[in-house]
């Protein structure tokens, strides 16, 4: 999804900037870093999943940051996330994949859940 700035602006480019004109009113693509998984957290009633994600896009560098998503998973009603809010973060991050980890903060849960995350 291309992003452009709604005010188009005049930056003198003398060298020691890193932004001018051309860079500050160009279009920035955005697409495809934005992702979303499912992943289950099983019958039994749980506090906290991890799970390996891979995903090509993922450098050792990269700087991702995860959520519980508002999307309804596989069975579920929209609002059941709604219900169970979680803190949802990245560990061993590597090249092609990272541990996502949640964990419920009220009650348990059991099944599937959908989370996002983006890379940067």
């Amino acid at each position: 999804m291309p992003i452009t700035h709604s005010t188009v602006v005049v930056v003198a480019d003398d060298g020691t900037s890193p932004v001018g004109t051309d860079e500050w009113n160009a279009a920035h693509d955005i697409s495809g870093l934005i992702k979303s998984t499912e992943q289950d957290f099983g019958s039994t009633n749980a506090y906290y999943g991890s799970w390996v994600i891979t995903d090509s896009d993922v450098a050792a560098a990269s700087n991702i940051r995860a959520y519980l998503s508002a999307e309804a998973p596989t069975g579920r009603d929209g609002d059941e996330a709604e219900m169970e809010p979680m803190d949802c973060w990245p560990e061993n991050i590597a090249s092609g994949s990272f541990t996502l980890v949640a964990e419920v903060r009220d009650g348990p849960v059991d099944g599937l859940y959908k989370f996002n995350y983006i890379i940067g």
